[in-house]
């Protein structure tokens, strides 16, 4: 095993025992490539960025970390809303507890999204100086934008988004 990805969601839905477990497990099954050439990732949720939390999940084995900026969801009427914690903040956090590479997923292009937000978004990323940034039009994720034409912006509007990330 050299690459292992814990998707979004794992560090909602188990504590650090159970995660540990599941890495542990995984060691015990099949021949673990040496930590220092192995890519272990874990999605977090940015708001639960927590040092002792994220310090943990370095030590089961974990050196590369990701999180979604801004963080999308569905409010309970049904419409976008997004919950944005500081990303230099968390980027600081994840480096202080050890991760040797931090990226954030961009979302763009939702009902919401205006060109100079986003904008001010991505300065927000690069001025974090994360390793890598990974660009995910809301186009893709229904589930946490809704269907239909009216829940995102057009196609052109998106790739506007796109050219000016690429820009950047």
């Amino acid at each position: 095993v050299v690459q292992l990805s814990l998707s979004p969601g794992t560090t909602q839905f188990f504590d650090i025992d159970q995660i540990a477990e599941v890495v542990e497990s995984i060691s015990r099954n099949f021949h673990v490539i040496s930590t220092s050439k192995r890519d272990f990732s874990v999605t977090i949720d940015p708001c639960d960025a927590r040092h002792g939390d994220l310090s943990a999940l370095v030590e089961i084995g974990c050196n590369r970390v990701n999180f979604a900026f801004p963080r999308a969801g569905v409010s309970g009427d049904g419409t976008p809303k997004s919950v944005d914690a500081e990303p230099r903040g968390v980027v600081e956090a994840c480096r202080s507890a050890g991760f040797r590479n931090v990226r954030i997923d961009l979302v763009y292009g939702g009902a919401h999204s205006k060109r100079d937000i986003f904008a001010n978004t991505l300065n927000a990323a690069l001025d974090a100086k994360v390793d890598r940034i990974a660009l995910r039009d809301c186009a893709h994720l229904p589930e946490s934008f809704g269907s239909g034409s009216e829940q995102s912006l057009g196609t052109q509007d998106r790739a506007s988004m796109l050219v000016d990330a690429y820009k950047a």
